[in-house]
């Protein structure tokens, strides 16, 4: 990070510089986004960087780093890779195998699968002896939880809607299915259809509630029935 300063004509202290690495010690990109961001703050290259400007920056990189890294990054895991990440950062970033995999709550195959993929990448170190399971802080244990939350909110609220959904497709009237007395086709009115009484038609027929469907019917069957004015079933 020095270098590109100096480049550019500024100049920035050593305690700056540690505050940096304390604040993003893993990730390249944070330290970018927290060096431009300081730059700006501090007035370089008139004035130099130096650890208040730091500290501002960190907390303007905190939103930039969560929108083009760690949701991006908890979006591409699995549901069992977040479980583990989520219980590993409940239990303060590092934990026994098996209290983890009890936190995880997922069967043994899962998990094991879960934290090869972690492993590899990045997010997570295991023991010589398999047994302490630490986090890398790839992406911070606070906002692994919030995602985490966040997450099973939204899966709480997609089963409400399934719910809802599956009840409102229950709760739908059905069609009362009787075949009509003067044409070829089938009562089509449903249950919380308002009943009105058949009024008597000039030709004849009668004009009530009842609707019938030709499906199925032939084109003249059809055409027949078309031309018939609707009738009661009586």
């Amino acid at each position: 990070m020095r270098g590109p300063i100096e480049a550019a004509g500024g100049s920035v202290d050593t305690d700056a510089l540690n505050a940096v690495i304390e604040a993003a010690p893993l990730l390249p990109f944070h330290m970018q986004v927290i060096g431009s961001s300081a730059w700006r703050i501090s007035g370089a290259p008139e004035r130099p960087v130096d650890r208040w400007a730091i500290s501002q920056a960190v907390s303007l990189a905190s939103p930039e780093m969560r929108r083009r890294v760690y949701e991006p990054v908890w979006h591409d895991l699995t549901g069992p890779c977040r479980s583990v990440l989520d219980a590993l950062a409940d239990q303060g970033g590092s934990s026994p195998m098996v209290e983890l995999a009890r936190g995880a709550e997922c069967s043994s195959r899962v998990f094991a699968d879960a934290i090869r993929r972690l492993q590899a990448g990045g997010h997570l170190t295991v023991g010589d002896d398999d047994d302490l399971v630490r986090s890398t802080g790839v992406i911070p244990s606070e906002e692994i939880r919030r995602m985490a939350r966040r997450s099973k909110a939204g899966e709480e609220a997609d089963s409400d809607g399934e719910q809802g959904q599956r009840a409102g497709r229950r709760a739908a009237p059905k069609r009362c299915g009787k075949p009509m007395s003067r044409v070829p086709g089938h009562c089509s009115r449903r249950d919380n259809d308002q009943d009105t009484a058949a009024q008597p038609l000039k030709d004849g027929g009668y004009k009530g509630h009842y609707r019938f469907t030709w499906r199925g019917l032939t084109r003249t069957e059809s055409r027949r029935a078309r031309a018939t004015p609707n009738t009661a079933l009586s």
